[in-house]
């Protein structure tokens, strides 16, 4: 039997006449021959190339090499899920052949088809109805042969082969060849199809974790390496560049795979969790050291496998590095918040211990008697220059501290996502829905993301109590961000209580507050924030009817007089007493 390696030159072999020709002998001994010859192709071609394209773009290439047949076509639908979706294959002038593409096998088709079983010559086809229309789209194409592809009672496919070669009708025993040959391949194709559908599921499941931010790894039970996907990977290559690919972690002991050195703890903590009942555990686990040390969501499971034999182990990890340090930033900020508001706190009270000292020093001296008006002097005046030290000290105290700004190019929309993950988690939120709206198109401000940060967070951890505090079953709030003009905008909604026109006008002034126990601090505090950044501030509220504070930012050149000075460029911002 000539081989030919080439499809083309199938094509070319057969044209010419060159093809091999098919024995005048058609016993059944010859038909099971012919029919194991093909199969075995098929199944070389399939194994070396497991696509289920060129699995039938080479068996109508052999059916073509078999018959003379320059032309043939193949029309399948699944076997499973009939009338889904249709595939559509050609050899030669059928290869786009717009009639045979548009093709679809029908209920009449089949309903024939199951009546009228094997090879069948187009021009003694009974089509009749709905279905005739299938027999003048073949006529019109030149088929001469046309075949259906049978499975558990069902038509999945059609073959058709057009003119031979040598433009002579098909003899029976060709036809004979066909149809031996068709019941033989089409366990293979369903068989194919089955295959196919697998490796879509595999890859899309294999795209799906590939598509999750953990690193997901799974061992079996001897704890060798059986999957692990992208984000995997990728841990493993932050702390050893030098693993060379996914392929080569296979079947890799889990000590290879997490070394005590780089992961102190996990294989222990897997081993504990071996002995519970579920295979269970999550906590944190800290990797690396240095610079490149990371913290990640650890967590361990196991699937469900009938046996214990088939059960397998699944480690995920997820990087929770930038979202440690987020939180720890924004803890700082708050504590630094804190201090400015009891430093304003504690300079109330020493102004009034002031007042008081000075207007009773003040009644002392005037109606003093003594006789040593030199010596009552020289200690009026000691007294009077450490009063203006208290005062100087309850000024800056009751300020908060000069707030100046750090700026540097930062992204609004970056901070507003890194205070809304700090936040979500925290139990005011807890009954409040936060929502987002961001700008894409925002431009980078020159501002201090520390001190607004704390601006955007006050401001949230509000909306957040005014929600609370109306009593709503379900509270929300909204964030925004648009750029129009030479201008910026935070905007921050919720469905809260709302504010009182009397307090409206007071916010972000000394001593306001909306709430029974609050002082007023945490608002000047983010008042001067907003001098430093020259942000105007606009509040639309109603009683009942919730609040919205829109924050304007210029977005040209801004005044620079607040940035750096002479502070310690290692630092963030500081209250300065």
């Amino acid at each position: 039997m000539t081989h030919f390696g080439d499809k083309t030159e199938r094509i070319d072999l057969i044209l010419t006449n060159q093809a091999e020709p098919l024995p005048a002998e058609h016993s059944p001994k010859d038909r099971q021959l012919f029919t194991l010859e093909v199969l075995s192709k098929l199944a070389q071609q399939y194994s070396s190339q497991p696509d289920f394209k060129d699995l039938i773009d080479y068996l109508l290439q052999t059916i073509s090499e078999q018959f003379s047949a320059p032309n043939t076509f193949a029309v399948l639908q699944h076997p499973f899920f009939p009338g889904v979706e249709h595939n559509y294959f050609g050899t030669g002038s059928y290869q786009n052949n717009e009639f045979l593409k548009s093709m679809k096998i029908t209920i009449e088709h089949c309903n024939y088809f199951l009546k009228n079983k094997g090879p069948q010559r187009v021009k003694g086809l009974d089509l009749r109805g709905r279905s005739a229309s299938l027999g003048f789209m073949l006529a019109e194409s030149n088929v001469e042969l046309i075949t259906p592809l049978l499975h558990n009672n069902n038509v999945i496919g059609l073959i058709g082969l057009g003119s031979n070669v040598n433009k002579s009708d098909y003899e029976d025993y060709q036809l004979d060849r066909l149809d031996a040959l068709v019941f033989a391949i089409v366990p293979f194709i369903v068989n194919s199809f089955r295959f196919t559908e697998i490796s879509n599921l595999f890859k899309w499941g294999q795209d799906l974790i590939d598509n999750i931010r953990q690193g997901v790894f799974v061992f079996d039970k001897n704890d060798l390496l059986k999957k692990i996907n992208t984000p995997g990977f990728k841990i493993l290559r932050s702390f050893k560049p030098n693993v060379p690919s996914i392929d080569s972690l296979y079947r890799v002991h889990i000590n290879l795979i997490f070394p005590e050195i780089i992961y102190p703890g996990l294989i222990q903590r897997m081993n504990l969790a071996k002995k519970l009942d579920n295979f269970e555990y999550a906590g944190i686990l800290r990797a690396g050291s240095g610079p490149n040390q990371k913290l990640y969501n650890l967590y361990m499971g196991q699937t469900s496998g009938k046996t214990s034999e088939e059960t397998d182990r699944v480690i995920t990890l997820e990087d929770i590095t930038s979202q440690k340090n987020s939180e720890q930033r924004f803890l700082e900020v708050e504590v630094m918040a804190q201090k400015a508001a009891l430093a304003a706190a504690v300079s109330e009270q020493l102004i009034g211990i002031h007042k008081a000292v000075q207007g009773g020093l003040e009644l002392i001296h005037s109606s003093s008697e003594m006789e040593d008006s030199a010596s009552l002097a020289t200690v009026w005046g000691v007294l009077e220059g450490k009063f203006k030290e208290i005062e100087r000290l309850c000024t800056n105290l009751k300020g908060g501290g000069e707030l100046v700004p750090r700026k540097r190019p930062c992204n609004l929309n970056s901070i507003i996502d890194e205070v809304l993950t700090y936040l979500k988690v925290q139990e005011r939120f807890k009954r409040t829905s936060i929502a987002k709206k961001l700008d894409p198109a925002l431009s980078d401000l020159e501002i201090d993301p520390d001190q607004i940060a704390l601006l955007i967070l006050q401001l949230l951890k509000n909306a957040a109590d005014a929600v609370n505090e109306s009593q709503r079953e379900s509270g929300e709030v909204i964030v925004r961000t648009e750029m129009r003009g030479s201008e910026t905008f935070v905007t921050i909604s919720d469905n809260g209580q709302g504010i009182r026109p009397e307090i409206k006008e007071k916010l972000f002034k000394e001593h306001c507050t909306t709430k029974g126990e609050g002082h007023g601090y945490s608002l000047l505090t983010c008042s001067k924030i907003l001098e430093g950044h020259q942000c105007q501030v606009e509040i639309d509220s109603n009683p009942g009817k919730g609040a919205t504070f829109k924050l304007i930012f210029p977005t040209g050149q801004q005044n620079l007089a607040f940035i750096e000075k002479d502070l310690d460029s290692t630092q963030g911002w500081q209250p300065s007493f």
